[in-house]
């Protein structure tokens, strides 16, 4: 095992972890909360950590979920780690608040923040730099950020193990009950945790305000960029499992077989899947009574989803530079429809969608349709939906934001994300933020915004409220994030009308 000058040691419920203390905090790769995924553990739900004697190593990055590289040019790093110890937390913490063997229990009691990776539930890591917890360490929070199963591991439905369809939802609440169970040591208070996610985290977190099975393991959420999945009320991931036959079509889906495929045909699966699929995610969750009983657009409606506080929004570009030029933009209305049926999308709303849009089809911007369809619709349905069902004069517990700072590429999909989290000097985020010098960046503006936003969230993990009004179906308040930050109201109006409003009624 490697040494370190400081590598302090926590004693938790299954064993002592060794990390590595850094400037003001302190780093543990690697933390189990589940066992490894071999033999029966494969499509399982996750399963008990067996307790270890020895001290853990926990300094370095350990086994991702992600088994392969599908895409070539990621946004955001995702590297693959071999492995079957997969299912961990990775866990930074302020020095001065850890529990270790030569230092009494601290009487501190600090906020979590618990954080669910994107990457369209097929790729993604916790151990990367864009999730590194320092900024938020400064400020005592405590930061949690999991690893769980993706691709068909995580997600496709398997005719053997209905009871656990979303594996990946169950691995998000084994990481949760860990938190449950362990963040003391570290001073996290179990009774203070926010949930965040992007992209495919963000419909994660969402999918865990309606999970029964994730009840009072979380008290606030931060979704950004949440992708919805329009589901029907019976939706069983056959979609998935009819994708996956025309890439094997003489093999069954089911746990047996698939725990034993070879490492190149689940390559083939995976990359298949990803291809037949460009337009949004070839997996996602499905109705199940334990993580995910009902279709989003239907739990936005009901009271109980108002009972937690959200922070949700999107950039303002998402996927608007994906433009179908010369004589391929002949095909944009065809490929337009055909990706508005795969994203489940009923025949009024494409109606709607495709009026809404005429001068974008037109020009050849298929992304501008992907952003609505796949990201400002979901914040659309969900904060309308939310105070909706809010009781005359009751206080709203919504905050809505939209992200249009251009940086060097415009504000699309996951350009926000290092200013968030302050890690502006992350792995590749310079490529979107523009240059950094001593973790800051050089454009004053850009600077400023970044100090805001990841202010804003601080505030909203320690206090629940982000420092500006909520959302009110009276207000339709909205806090503009761009170099000028200013309040704004009906942001999301042409979103509402599209996807809200009959278009022939306009009710």
């Amino acid at each position: 095992m490697d040494t370190f000058t400081h590598s302090p040691i926590v004693p938790l419920r299954d064993g002592d972890v060794q990390g590595v203390e850094r400037e003001h905090d302190c780093r543990f790769f690697g933390i189990p909360y589940a066992a490894p995924l071999v033999k029966e553990n494969r499509f399982a739900g996750p399963q008990p950590v067996k307790p270890w004697l020895n001290v853990l190593d926990c300094t370095e990055p350990a086994a991702t979920c992600q088994r392969f590289q599908i895409d070539p040019n990621p946004a955001i790093p995702d590297p693959v780690i071999d492995g079957d110890n997969q299912l961990h937390v990775t866990v930074y913490a302020p020095t001065d608040a850890l529990t270790t063997k030569d230092k009494p229990i601290s009487d501190k009691k600090l906020p979590v923040f618990v954080w669910l990776h994107g990457g369209g539930f097929i790729s993604g890591s916790n151990a990367i730099d864009w999730w590194d917890g320092k900024a938020f360490t400064a400020k005592d929070v405590v930061v949690v950020v999991p690893n769980y199963r993706l691709g068909a591991e995580g997600w496709m439905p398997l005719n053997d193990t209905e009871s656990y369809n979303n594996r990946g939802l169950f691995d998000q609440i084994a990481a949760l009950k860990w938190v449950r169970d362990n963040i003391s040591a570290f001073s996290g208070d179990p009774d203070n945790v926010t949930i965040g996610g992007q992209s495919a985290g963000g419909t994660s977190v969402l999918s865990l305000m309606t999970a029964p099975a994730a009840e009072g393991l979380f008290h606030r959420v931060f979704a950004c960029s949440p992708a919805i999945i329009r589901l029907p009320t019976n939706a069983k991931g056959k979609n998935m499992v009819r994708l996956g036959k025309t890439i094997f079509p003489f093999r069954d889906f089911n746990e047996w077989d698939m725990r034993e495929w070879p490492k190149k045909d689940m390559y083939k699966l995976e990359k298949g899947m990803h291809k037949l699929h460009p337009f949004g995610m070839p997996y996602h969750p499905t109705i199940d009574a334990e993580t995910n009983p009902e279709p989003l657009k239907l739990a936005a409606k009901k009271p109980d989803f108002r009972k937690i506080p959200l922070l949700i929004g999107s950039t303002s570009e998402e996927f608007n530079s994906i433009v179908f030029n010369g004589p391929l933009s002949l095909v944009t209305r065809a490929a337009v429809e055909v990706a508005l049926r795969a994203a489940g999308v009923n025949k009024r709303e494409r109606s709607s969608v495709i009026g809404t849009h005429a001068n974008d089809i037109k020009r050849g911007r298929v992304g501008a349709v992907m952003t609505d369809t796949m990201i400002r619709s979901g914040v659309t349905y969900v904060v309308e939906g939310r105070e909706r069902t809010g009781k005359v004069n009751s206080p709203s517990q919504t905050w809505l934001y939209d992200y249009r700072w251009a940086g060097r590429q415009g504000a699309g999909h996951c350009t926000d994300l290092p200013l968030w989290w302050g890690n502006l000097d992350a792995e590749n985020a310079t490529e979107f933020t523009g240059p950094v010098t001593d973790g800051k960046l050089k454009d004053p503006k850009g600077q400023f915004l970044a100090e805001q936003m990841n202010r804003a969230l601080i505030r909203f993990i320690k206090d629940g409220d982000p420092g500006w009004p909520a959302f009110t179906d009276r207000t339709r308040a909205c806090m503009l994030l761009d170099e000028k930050i200013e309040l704004d109201y009906d942001t999301y109006s042409k979103e509402r009308k599209t996807w809200m409003v009959d278009p022939f009624t306009r009710k």
